[in-house]
């Protein structure tokens, strides 16, 4: 019943259509939400404490997250943490950090804030002015993500970069059961290319050599229309809450088992991913947020708002739309391209990526 329920709250919240929908305000679903919401009446002097600004918006929300007003009191979140997630949610980038004990925590907030002011002057400002006019729907591509493929394509156009690179490395296991795994994918109207390369237990006996492979046959209508995807599964993550992560056999022990759409030998055991995000021509980061979590204001849902692990988004759209010949045989165009040490180091800004962060500044 529950299952039942939630279908009619998603297919709900694009049938209306939402208001957040129609005022360009995505990252938001019914009773689901990218941002943080207080679950109870508050008094705050937050303007958009209920409601999810506009992009247009954007410039007031980063004068807001360095308002003392709403820094909150010692040990205490206040607004600014909402303030923050909002600014996740409407740039689909993240900039803020896991933050520890130790953390010089304002100086960690205005790095952020200082990294979403660039993505606003190097990239929001102009999408903000475009993205209307020139941007378009991508109902093929809306149906590639598994929740959605009853519901009907959101109503907001995207406006997708004509140039753009990403990369993404996973790793598992530990000792001798490491796996990692790469994959590299730059996109133009001239020119597409789709490489991957993986290693498994690498320097142990019986461990292989880097195994370098290329994706066949790739279209500069495919590499959009996968953007595009992934695009719509950063702003709806939940359309993923039945996607299985791992293949775990119930009578082992350990209960350790196997990465969905991978060849066995890819564990779950200590999962890891990095992404570079979406990279335009100068190495600026488009796109970086890969959520694994979100929130809802609906009680019965609370145990629904993250993955069976914390793996986002971004491998699952690659995995899905670009299989492994052991996952989708019929639809997977990896052929190995040269075995033993890796290629050359690739030379564009993706390979200089770390945990998300782009090393270009400001244009």
């Amino acid at each position: 019943m529950k299952i039942i329920l939630l279908a009619i709250a998603v297919f709900s919240c694009f049938v209306g259509v939402g208001r957040s929908q129609e005022t360009d305000s995505w990252g938001e679903c019914g009773a689901y939400a990218k941002w943080m919401r207080y679950p109870y009446e508050i008094d705050s002097n937050y303007k958009y404490v209920k409601t999810l600004p506009t992009l247009q918006r954007f410039p007031e929300l980063l004068e807001l997250a360095i308002d003392p007003r709403f820094k909150g009191k010692p040990g205490v979140a206040g607004d600014r943490v909402i303030i923050v997630s909002q600014l996740r949610t409407i740039s689909r980038c993240k900039f803020d950090q896991l933050l520890y004990a130790d953390s010089d925590v304002e100086g960690e907030h205005r790095s952020a804030i200082a990294k979403w002011r660039q993505w606003w002057d190097v990239y929001g400002k102009r999408y903000a002015a475009e993205y209307r006019k020139k941007g378009k729907r991508y109902p093929d591509a809306w149906k590639k993500i598994p929740g959605a493929k009853n519901l009907p394509c959101p109503s907001y156009p995207l406006l997708l970069p004509d140039s753009w690179s990403t990369k993404l490395k996973f790793r598992s296991g530990d000792y001798g059961g490491i796996v990692e795994e790469e994959i590299e994918l730059h996109a133009s109207p001239q020119a597409c290319k789709l490489k991957r390369r993986y290693r498994i237990g690498h320097g142990w006996p019986g461990g292989t050599d880097w195994i370098n492979e290329e994706w066949n046959d790739l279209t500069y209508a495919k590499t959009q229309e996968f953007l595009a995807a992934l695009t719509y599964a950063v702003d709806n993550p939940w359309l993923f809450l039945g996607d299985q992560f791992a293949n775990v056999d119930t009578d082992s022990r350990r209960r350790i088992g196997s990465v969905r759409g991978r060849p066995n030998e890819w564990s779950n055991y200590y999962p890891g991913v990095e992404w570079s995000g979406i990279l335009d021509r100068k190495g600026n980061v488009i796109m970086n947020d890969d959520p694994w979590s979100w929130n809802t204001n609906d009680i019965d849902g609370f145990g629904r708002t993250m993955f069976d692990d914390s793996i986002g988004i971004a491998f699952r759209v690659f995995r899905d739309a670009f299989p492994d010949p052991t996952y989708r045989p019929k639809e997977s165009r990896w052929t190995t391209s040269n075995k033993g040490e890796p290629a050359d180091a690739p030379t564009d800004r993706a390979s200089l990526i770390g945990n998300g962060k782009s090393t270009a500044g400001p244009r």
